[in-house]
């Protein structure tokens, strides 16, 4: 089960740490798996994990309103403000001032839905390393280059290139250009066709340097890719997407763009079949952008043919299962019911076709990893347990092989009495909720009508768990004995 390949250079080959399900340490115990938890959600905030769980769709979903009244300082105008959005005005605008800051805010600006004033100097600099020196009319006595200049002032430079600076309602400063950003971007990319390369290289340096952890900081990095990528999808899925496919922390944000570029129809079969690329690629981790957007885009994504793709590349990863696969695949089942319900059923057939004992513990302990990681996840906004609180009954009914492979292996029931301690202990503090009670409870029932020779120690779990939910779910299901084979009569 241990992943070895050594994709570098591969789509979707970047570096990963590579251990399996099965050479991580095993489950000892729920004290231990508590304080786990609170480092893995450390983990989860410092790799921008969490941002997988970000789908942004416009800026008014986030309420990020602005107030009418610009920051302004009321300075003396400049002789010509130039309309960006029209070709002839955005070509006269660069002739004059290449080389300066205007040109490189202008840039910006266009890219970014919009920027806070505060990343603006950051984002300028990066940009400017990369764009090219202009030719001066003057070889001997070239022009300074000014783009770093300190002393101009933000409300000029916006003067000219018909920008605005406003405070938000969450009291950020911002700026935007006014009048239609994409188009003055597309003017930039049609009149100028050599910026079109560092003006990418750019963005992606940009995105590749960025912890994303607000949905705000991500929907910027979101719009600014899908502004570029949609101007020549063709060219973008040559000279852009693979700058991407080194780096799996990428991941929600390839997702997202797909996702934002989905709203345009005529682009919806080139992204259907890029998502097919990175579901079939050879690389250790492209398959996750593609079900992360495929997750996003439910209904509307092309299933039936995606479909057998999505569930040969879960399938793969099922006895392939690294620390960062895990992870991953824990975000998305607590997103996504569709998820949950291919896990459950491919966990079930996997446990089934395997070829031996081995074979069906490496496959159990493959789920018990994933059971752990899905642990980590809980809080009190989110308290279900993905594939143990189940949507439905077909989702417990395709868990039942597992669960008996699990129950009839005493080290294998013993590691997932650990996650259930610990899952139990913490949401006894959540609110009541009668649908995680009868869903968690049906769980219980699942194992063991899965090996009903366990039904004993089951309670005994529940009874030594000492919290009032572990009681319940004990009263629930002692009922439901009387029912089963190889139940110990009252009197046995």
């Amino acid at each position: 089960m241990l992943n070895t390949e050594n994709e570098e250079g591969q789509p979707g080959g970047g570096q990963e740490e590579n251990a399996s399900a099965e050479m991580n340490d095993p489950i000892r115990n729920s004290d231990d798996l508590e304080k786990e938890k609170r480092a893995a959600r450390d983990f989860f905030a410092e790799n921008n994990i969490g941002g997988v769980q970000f789908f942004i769709q416009s800026m008014s979903s986030l309420n990020f309103g602005h107030s009418p009244t610009p920051a302004g300082t009321g300075e003396k105008a400049p002789n010509r403000t130039y309309r960006l959005e029209c070709p002839e005005d955005c070509s006269a605008f660069v002739e004059c001032y290449k080389d300066s800051q205007y040109v490189v805010t202008a840039l910006v600006l266009s890219a970014f839905e919009l920027v806070r004033l505060s990343e603006l100097p950051k984002l300028t600099d990066t940009l400017t390393e990369l764009l090219p020196t202009a030719v001066p009319a003057d070889a001997e006595n070239p022009p300074a280059r000014t783009a770093a200049d300190p002393y101009v002032s933000i409300d000029t430079i916006l003067l000219v290139i018909g920008g605005k600076r406003f405070v938000t309602k969450e009291g950020l400063q911002c700026l935007k250009l006014e009048k239609d950003p994409q188009q003055v971007l597309r003017n930039f990319w049609e009149q100028f066709p050599m910026l079109r390369g560092p003006v990418s290289k750019w963005l992606v340096q940009v995105c590749r340097s960025s912890k994303f952890r607000t949905a705000f900081d991500l929907y910027q990095l979101v719009v600014a890719c899908s502004r570029v990528i949609s101007l020549d999808f063709q060219d973008a899925k040559e000279q852009i997407f693979p700058l991407f496919y080194s780096d799996p922390s990428t991941t929600s944000l390839l997702a997202n763009i797909v996702g934002n570029l989905y709203e345009d129809a005529a682009l919806r079969q080139d992204l259907d079949n890029m998502i097919l690329d990175w579901l079939c690629s050879s690389g250790v981790w492209l398959w996750r952008p593609a079900c992360l957007a495929c997750s996003f885009l439910m209904p509307v994504v092309n299933l039936g043919v995606l479909e057998p793709h999505l569930e040969k590349a879960v399938r793969k990863r099922l006895t392939r299962m690294t620390k960062s696969d895990s992870v991953f695949a824990a975000v998305l089942l607590g997103q996504s019911e569709y998820f949950r319900t291919l896990f459950a059923k491919l966990f079930g057939q996997a446990v089934q076709n395997a070829h031996d004992q081995k074979g069906r513990m490496d496959v159990a302990q493959t789920y018990l990893y994933l059971l752990r990681n899905c642990y980590y996840m809980v809080d009190s906004s989110q308290p279900e347990l993905p594939l143990a609180m189940c949507d439905n009954v077909g989702q417990q009914r395709s868990l039942t092989p597992i669960l008996r492979q699990i129950m009839s292996t005493f080290s294998l029931r013993r590691q997932l009495y650990a996650v259930l301690r610990a899952y139990l202990n913490e949401i006894s503090r959540y609110p009541d909720s009668s649908w995680n009670f009868n869903h968690i409870c049906a769980y219980f029932y699942n194992m063991a009508r899965s090996a009903p020779e366990c039904w004993q120690d089951v309670l005994r779990f529940l009874a030594e768990c000492k919290n009032m939910l572990a009681r319940r779910i004990y009263d629930q299901l002692f009922p439901l004995c009387q029912n089963l084979p190889q139940f110990p009569n009252s009197g046995s």
